[in-house]
């Protein structure tokens, strides 16, 4: 669900190297000495130019090689196991429109419930979800369990979140809260 945003910051990473690098040549050369007196006396752009010469080939070669898996439209779990190799990739629309799903299409939502109560049944853990209904999960998992079950009672939606403008108001009539 982050692909896009990875992709933008691998290439403004690179962005960045390339910008370093030639503003830092550009300080060495404008400078009118010799070369070697320029490199003597300026030794930060000549460290920010080795850096970014080695760093824009890690981070370089990764952005490059997540330009030809957009355009291909492959995981790199597909294109490392070279799974479309002797056939055609099905799920491959042409380069723009590859480019155009990953960075201009809507996020989708998460299949992850973060806000469910999870309870500890004798097979494992389970979540419930708003519904009542729960999924159980494997007996291996281990969690500690932290929210009591008098806790679980209460009805969250119910909290004000506005500062009271009295200070001598009884807590319970700040938080107005409920327990189902």
């Amino acid at each position: 669900r982050n692909y896009s945003f990875f992709i933008c910051f691998i290439s403004s990473s690179t962005a960045l190297c390339i910008y370093v690098f030639t503003c830092s040549w550009v300080n060495i050369l404008r400078q009118r000495t010799s070369f070697w007196t320029a490199i003597s006396r300026d030794i930060l752009s000549v460290i920010l130019i080795l850096y970014c010469f080695i760093v824009v080939w890690f981070v370089g070669g990764l952005t490059v090689f997540h330009f030809y898996l957009i355009s291909t439209n492959q995981t790199t779990y597909e294109s490392f196991r070279y799974r479309y190799d002797r056939k055609e990739n099905p799920f491959n629309k042409g380069i723009l429109n590859n480019f155009r799903q990953v960075l201009f299409s809507k996020i989708s939502p998460s299949l992850i419930n973060l806000r469910a109560w999870t309870s500890e049944d004798d097979t494992g853990l389970s979540v419930i979800d708003d519904n009542g209904d729960s999924e159980t999960g494997s007996k291996n998992f281990d969690v500690e369990m932290g929210v009591p079950k008098l806790l679980q009672k209460i009805d969250f939606d119910g909290f004000d979140n506005k500062p009271s403008n009295s200070k001598n108001q009884d807590f319970h009539d700040q938080t107005k809260f409920g327990i189902a």
